[in-house]
């Protein structure tokens, strides 16, 4: 049975999922982001469990899958007008065994749950390709940016 918990219940997550996060989204964010900042990052968050936090999808002890919040998300070479925005669903990674599965979903929403619980109205993620996931979720296109020669999206979610 898979659950959805912090990853400060489970801190012996916290390398290996910094290492699965920086091998899917290192080059959006080269060169502010090496491989050693994203293990602290992902440690500090495994410390938590308010704002920056992760949630973990596990299987005992075993990753299935993640999702964060965030309070600053954008690299600093990102457009200075979207700089302010925040806070941010970031890091949503489902290993590909569990990928197809509504697993994703899942975290999506409980970590839309979790920012309500906060005191957050409105949430906004950054994606390179996924818009149109996000979409049938309740999340609509804020603005597109190109990004090292690359379409972004930034998408935004109001609280219900």
């Amino acid at each position: 049975m898979i659950t959805l918990e912090f990853l400060a219940d489970h801190p012996h997550l916290a390398e290996p999922l910094a290492r699965l996060h920086h091998a899917e989204w290192g080059a959006l964010y080269a060169p502010f982001w090496t491989l050693e900042e994203a293990v602290a990052e992902v440690q500090d968050h495994a410390c938590r469990r308010t704002v920056p936090t992760t949630l973990v999808a596990c299987e005992g002890a075993e990753l299935r899958g993640s999702i964060a919040l965030l309070e600053e998300e954008l690299p600093p070479d990102f457009p200075p007008e979207y700089q302010h925005l925040g806070p941010w669903l970031a890091s949503l990674y489902v290993l590909p065994p569990f990928r197809q599965q509504g697993l994703g979903r899942q975290l999506v929403r409980a970590l839309e749950a979790f920012a309500w619980e906060q005191g957050f109205r409105q949430l906004y993620l950054l994606t390179e390709g996924q818009a149109s996931y996000y979409e049938p979720l309740g999340w609509t296109r804020h603005a597109e940016v190109c990004h090292h020669g690359q379409p972004v999206f930034l998408l935004t979610r109001k609280r219900p």
